[in-house]
């Protein structure tokens, strides 16, 4: 065993989320994680899925982790409730893994829904981080279990279009530790200026990274 797997089954038995355990029922191989957060995006999440490309190591176990908050108001609540309808309705009802976990067929491999709404709801200011590390930890603890030969863990929103060379992208990659794909935002008549203005934050902030690197 080398020193990176001993590192990641200790890591997979001291800090995992408990999510990680129903990787034993995924008997299966895979060549692409997607992990994919989604709150009360009912109305894109589909779009998402319908993008995901193949994959040029085989087949892709995406991870939808449908999550909000204790406090969620009522209309975010019934939003995520339409994507588990939508789900169902486009995927079928697939098999149960266990409580809340239901693992379906997709086109370009497995689907895989969590359920951490209601009772099961993500802590209070955890958000999005919580039901990102929840997804990465099922898909690392899978792949280990299932002896899958994923070269990353893969991990976007529940509003985005994925080009084609998604995942064949990461293959140029020449072993770095860590991708940060390019990105746009598509502006509507509604967001159009706030959104150029919070795409800026960002490249602003990457710029001033680099800038530190460089000095």
């Amino acid at each position: 065993m080398t020193d990176l797997s001993k590192a990641i089954r200790k890591y997979l038995a001291g800090y995992a989320e408990p999510e990680a355990q129903a990787a034993s029922a995924l008997r299966f191989r895979f060549g692409h994680a997607l992990v994919i957060p989604s709150y009360a995006e009912a109305a894109g999440v589909l779009d998402t899925l319908d993008t995901v490309p193949e994959g040029c190591r085989g087949p892709v176990l995406i991870v939808l982790v449908v999550n909000e908050p204790p406090e969620a108001p009522a209309p975010r609540i019934e939003a995520n409730q339409r994507t588990f309808h939508t789900l169902e309705r486009r995927y079928g009802r697939g098999r149960a893994l266990q409580p809340g976990m239901r693992l379906r067929d997709h086109p370009r491999g497995y689907l895989l829904s969590i359920d951490r709404t209601g009772p099961e709801a993500i802590p209070k200011r955890q958000g999005v981080g919580l039901a990102r590390k929840i997804g990465l930890d099922l898909t690392l603890a899978a792949a280990v279990h299932s002896k899958s030969a994923v070269a990353y863990l893969h991990s976007t929103d529940a509003d985005v279009r994925l080009p084609e060379d998604y995942f064949a992208a990461s293959e140029r990659a020449d072993g770095a530790d860590g991708l940060l794909y390019p990105f746009s935002h598509l502006p509507d008549d509604d967001t159009g200026e706030a959104i150029f203005a919070y795409e800026a934050s960002l490249r602003y902030y990457v710029a001033g990274l680099l800038s530190l690197i460089h000095i």
